[in-house]
């Protein structure tokens, strides 16, 4: 009876040992699995800040630009002591009709760099979402 009982307990200590292993197995197989996810995440993440960087320093370059640049044409023309040469005088009827709209290819220039700025800002706060 007792050499029949050890054997039993030999079997279920065998089957427990069985288990062990193969829960030992995935674990295994689950730690690898998430190492490897962990060093795709780690990679993205470079990239992503890589991508932050870029974006930020394009918008900031642009910023530089802008406030570095000189003012277009036709702010630079309004701003001359001589304005009544836009601006028209009371009494000068020829020169109140003259425009001071600037060209359409110096508005077209100015929107698209507006419009360039604002994409980059909206890009760099994506990017700086979590």
């Amino acid at each position: 009876a007792s050499e029949r009982m050890l054997r039993v307990e030999n079997t279920r200590l065998q089957a427990e040992i069985a288990t062990m292993r193969a829960a030992h197995g995935r674990n295994k197989l689950e730690l690898e699995t998430q190492s490897i996810e962990v060093q795709n995440l780690r990679s993205r993440n470079a990239k992503l800040s890589g991508y932050l960087a870029v974006a930020e320093t394009s918008a900031m370059h642009l910023r530089n630009s802008l406030q570095g640049a000189a003012p277009p044409p036709f702010a630079a023309r309004a701003m001359e002591p001589a304005a009544e040469f836009f601006m028209g005088t009371p009494n000068d009827s020829a020169v109140q009709s003259r425009s001071t709209t600037p060209p359409r290819h110096a508005r077209d220039r100015l929107e698209t760099t507006l419009k360039q700025a604002s994409t980059d800002a909206a890009l760099v706060a994506d990017l700086k979402e979590p």
